[in-house]
């Protein structure tokens, strides 16, 4: 009995684990083109308007963590709720 429970759990978890991995490839696959995207500054309406998404999801699933990574950043980071906030791909912000 204890050997099938832990059969049933391992083949959920490899379930589990192939589609969070697939899940993972195709985000990665968004943030590589949101960030050639944000080579020039965009606003997150800019950037939701080109992806199909509506704002708070993209600034939820996307933005917040490209900013996270440094991948890409404020141009106002004063300012973070600004509504002229840009976001901005590269190593160095100037402005």
């Amino acid at each position: 009995m204890y050997y099938e429970r832990t059969k049933k759990y391992y083949e959920h978890a490899k379930k589990y684990h192939e589609r969070t991995k697939k899940y993972y490839e195709h985000t990665k696959k968004y943030y590589d083109r949101l960030v050639r995207f944000c080579q020039r500054a965009r606003s997150a309406r800019e950037i939701a308007d080109r992806f199909g998404y509506n704002v708070t999801y993209m600034r939820r699933v996307y933005i917040r963590p490209l900013l996270e990574e440094k991948r890409l950043f404020l141009t106002m980071p004063d300012k973070p709720r600004s509504k002229q906030q840009r976001y901005v791909s590269g190593s160095r912000v100037d402005f």
